[in-house]
């Protein structure tokens, strides 16, 4: 799903992939993104909670869900 922050024109899960694959939510609100468009992202299956307040990309590795929750 195609889930767009209010400034910025790419989608969230593009954001997220192109961030390494797992970001922090404060990664994701100062890239114009709402609490708003992660649960949409998140209830469409675009995007995953790895842990409070991290989301990842279908696809992440381990490492990059490692780091971002570290």
């Amino acid at each position: 799903m195609n889930v767009q922050g209010s400034s910025t024109r790419r989608p969230i899960e593009s954001v997220i992939a192109a961030s390494g694959g797992a970001v922090r939510r404060v990664a994701l609100l100062d890239k114009g993104f709402s609490d708003w468009h992660i649960r949409r992202a998140l209830g469409s299956g675009a995007i995953r909670r790895i842990s409070r307040g991290v989301y990842a990309t279908s696809g992440s590795l381990p490492l990059a869900e490692h780091l971002a929750k570290n």
